[in-house]
């Protein structure tokens, strides 16, 4: 069944530009997305069920951690990184969502091929991607997308050809605290420090029992992030993708899990930490649902069927545009026997643009 428009509300200019055309591509009917090859770059073995259990740098509050990608890692050519790839410990059974309310992502080029003590000298030109709160997915033995809400031009100029990456966790929720994350790798060089925040003048520690990474270069990412409520049929909503999203490329977002030949919607919105007047998450359960989320602001609405087993999909194409803007889409289904108030949720993607 083709889709319908419930709204689309007021944006800034370039962002209303994007979700009109996204409106656009959907009354056309554009063809299903087509898989694609994503260019990954990995610090470590690239092998995301290896390793053991570090909490370095992804649950421990207060640390400052930095880790250098080399030219040879980036393959000695500019991109742009969108995103940033992590993996669980070895013997993580379920998924499970880390919840960062205060972190900050630093960028650099640096002449260094491996950290030292020296904080400034590891990244002597820092770039704040991103300070503020953030959430994402780990999934046993995958690699799972951040959902970075900025991207970072790496330019390889001698002398500096490397890549510093840099988290300083300001504050992280207590869920999340005790939650073994981030696969070591034995060859991975690392400088960090414990309790940096109330002692910003101490020098680094170095090893080399780092956290494997990844970066998505150049081309889109989309994020998947938290778990869905329980339908009416006690299955959960879940949100995915066809293909990781391109301009001017079709691109589709899929549900399972809802209520059987039901009417879904679709609620895209430019912030996943801000909306509805208030900070996001917003938990169900003050509406009459609980364990449902509204995990994104919604601009605009798309509405569609579920089939027969509960599953729908849109597929869209932006026009080439440039840049890389950050949209966040959830799914809601209409199922009045599910809650009180008649509606569950999805989980929530991030659509970071690229080539």
């Amino acid at each position: 069944m083709a889709p319908f428009v419930c709204y689309l509300s007021r944006s800034d200019p370039s962002m209303l530009r994007v979700l009109s055309a996204i409106l656009f591509s959907l009354a056309l009917l554009v063809p299903d997305a087509t898989a694609q090859t994503q260019k990954r770059v990995f610090l470590g073995d690239g092998n995301p069920a290896g390793g053991g259990a570090n909490a370095f740098p992804w649950s421990r509050e207060q640390l400052r951690y930095q880790t250098i990608f080399t030219a040879a890692q980036m393959g000695n050519v500019p991109c742009t990184v969108n995103d940033i790839l992590v993996a669980p410990y070895a013997t993580l059974t379920s998924e499970v969502t880390g919840i960062y309310d205060d972190i900050e992502i630093r960028m650099g080029m640096t002449p260094l091929a491996t950290p030292t003590t020296n904080w400034s000298a590891n990244n002597p030109n820092p770039t704040v991607v991103y300070r503020g709160p953030i959430r994402m997915t780990f999934q046993p033995g995958v690699w799972r997308e951040m959902g970075l809400p900025k991207s970072f031009l790496y330019l390889p100029l001698p002398p500096a050809t490397n890549l510093c990456v840099e988290f300083i966790m300001w504050k992280i929720n207590p869920a999340s605290t005790n939650v073994r994350i981030g696969a070591v790798s034995g060859g991975v060089q690392r400088a960090y420090y414990y309790m940096w925040t109330q002692n910003q003048a101490t020098s680094a520690s170095v090893d080399s029992l780092g956290a494997k990474l990844g970066l998505i270069c150049d081309n889109g990412s989309f994020a998947v992030t938290e778990t869905g409520c329980q339908s009416s049929r006690n299955t959960p909503l879940s949100i995915g993708a066809t293909t990781f999203p391109q301009w001017g490329k079709p691109f589709g977002l899929t549900l399972s899990g809802a209520l059987p030949t039901s009417p879904v919607f679709l609620a895209i919105g430019l912030s996943d930490t801000t909306g509805f007047g208030t900070t996001l998450p917003i938990d169900g359960a003050l509406l009459g649902a609980p364990g449902c989320f509204l995990w994104n602001e919604n601009r605009l609405q798309v509405g569609s069927v579920t089939d027969g087993t509960g599953a729908a999909a849109l597929n869209f194409t932006i026009p080439a545009g440039g840049g890389t803007p950050r949209l966040y889409v959830h799914w809601w289904n209409l199922d009045n026997a599910a809650n009180a108030l008649g509606v569950t949720t999805s989980n929530y993607g991030k659509i970071l643009l690229g080539t």
